[in-house]
């Protein structure tokens, strides 16, 4: 007997088969999204696309002649605006404020790309606020980030808003290394 014997094969292990398979017949999120079923593969490989295309996207805004960051004055930054704003209260506050948004309009009966295209834009707005191209230059990171959390909102709740917070302090506490380092060098 040998193994190419269809009764003595070994048994797959459902941990060898991807969780989402890149067919052609994928939508172009599934393609998009990392191959392992491991959260904290997930969030690495989704902060990393989320650190690059807001890089290109921040170039782009600057390419054009606008800023996409907001002045920070060292002298007058606290602990406060530096590393608990980004760090805690932006990751924590802002993702239950999309999440909240995705929900409300889920109730709603609306679909998933209008539940993404509502909260995103309203953050996005919120963030213009005090900086007219801010708005534009956390997109990219938003629009992960809701996307992020219904794909796994299907699993639970808790999962999709813990993956978007900690998506959202990791994106994060890479800017604030380039802040921190600025701060340290001057």
């Amino acid at each position: 007997m040998t193994n190419a014997d269809p009764e003595h094969r070994m048994p797959q292990s459902s941990l060898d088969q991807p969780e989402i398979a890149a067919t052609p017949e994928a939508g172009w999120f599934e393609r998009f999204l990392p191959r392992s079923r491991s959260k904290s593969v997930f969030i690495f490989t989704i902060t990393c696309y989320t650190f690059t295309i807001s890089a290109i996207a921040g170039r782009l805004i600057r390419l054009f002649g606008a800023s996409p960051t907001p002045n920070i004055n060292y002298r007058t930054s606290t602990v406060l605006d530096t590393v608990v704003g980004p760090l805690v209260f932006a990751p924590v506050v802002e993702s239950f404020i999309v999440i909240g948004l995705i929900e409300l309009v889920r109730r709603l009966r609306f679909n998933v790309a209008i539940q993404i295209a509502v909260s995103v834009s309203i953050n996005c707005f919120l963030h213009s606020l005090s900086e007219p191209f801010w708005g534009l230059s956390v997109a990219p990171g938003l629009l992960i980030g809701a996307a992020a959390y219904i794909y796994w909102r299907r699993v639970s709740f808790w999962i999709g808003a813990q993956t978007i917070i900690l998506l959202h302090f990791f994106y994060n506490a890479i800017v604030f290394t380039g802040v921190l380092a600025d701060r340290l060098h001057r």
